[in-house]
């Protein structure tokens, strides 16, 4: 059987740190970091910094993320918002305990904390310098070219 690949890219490193440990935390046991990694330009995976008083993290993008009030729907939520619970007729995609994939734990266990500063073992992998794949994204093109920006990249491996 082929191995399956998971490319994972954002220009905000706190993103592609949130993607990377979702990845190592709930499907460590069946994807790894692909060996690509110690052969290809890498460049260090950067730790997470906090303000201080807040522990809030200092990079745009998750300040974004973590906003404590959202907007959905044109309603204003405060905190985080809730994960919708399928009826008894309805399909549910927490599955059963032991399920491909699921590790027992359902979408709404997810910890947003949890996952933003889990301190695994991938991070010493490194983001790669380039697209593994040979076809850069859109998105890749004009962040690198266009905003002269930076793009956080990992390769997973089934």
């Amino acid at each position: 059987m082929a191995a399956a690949r998971v490319y994972l890219a954002s220009d905000f490193e706190d993103t592609a740190t949130y993607m990377r440990n979702a990845f190592e935390l709930y499907g460590a046991g069946r994807f790894c970091v692909d060996d690509i990694h110690a052969t290809q330009l890498v460049f260090p995976c950067k730790p997470l910094t906090t303000l201080v008083k807040t522990r809030e993290p200092s990079s745009v993008g998750t300040l974004f993320m973590r906003e404590k009030t959202r907007t959905r729907d044109g309603v204003r939520q405060q905190g985080p918002v809730s994960v919708a619970t399928a009826g008894p007729n309805e399909a549910t995609s927490e599955g059963e305990p032991g399920d491909p994939g699921q590790e027992g734990r359902g979408a709404s266990s997810v910890d947003e904390d949890e996952l933003l500063w889990f301190q695994g073992s991938w991070q010493q992998a490194g983001w790669l310098g380039e697209n593994p794949i040979g076809v850069p994204t859109e998105r890749e093109v004009y962040v690198e070219k266009a905003t002269m920006g930076r793009v956080y990249r990992i390769l997973l491996v089934r």
